[in-house]
């Protein structure tokens, strides 16, 4: 799933319109990099994971009733 969060805006944008993944797929596959590279940056980030995750799940929701 990482792959998925290589994607440029362009093609994560039109994967969601061809419905070639959710927008929970691609919020998760970003906050998994994110994880996975915390450790080797060393930085300090607070990531809202929980509602990060809502928000997409919210966005797909919008998204299947045609909104």
């Amino acid at each position: 799933m990482i792959e998925l969060a290589r994607k440029t805006m362009l093609e994560a944008a039109e994967g969601l319109r061809r419905s070639e993944w959710s927008s929970r797929e691609l919020t998760q596959a970003c906050l998994d990099v994110a994880q996975k590279q915390a450790p080797r940056t060393a930085a300090y980030v607070a990531m809202a994971e929980r509602e990060a995750l809502f928000a997409a799940d919210e966005s797909d929701r919008r998204r299947s009733s045609g909104g």
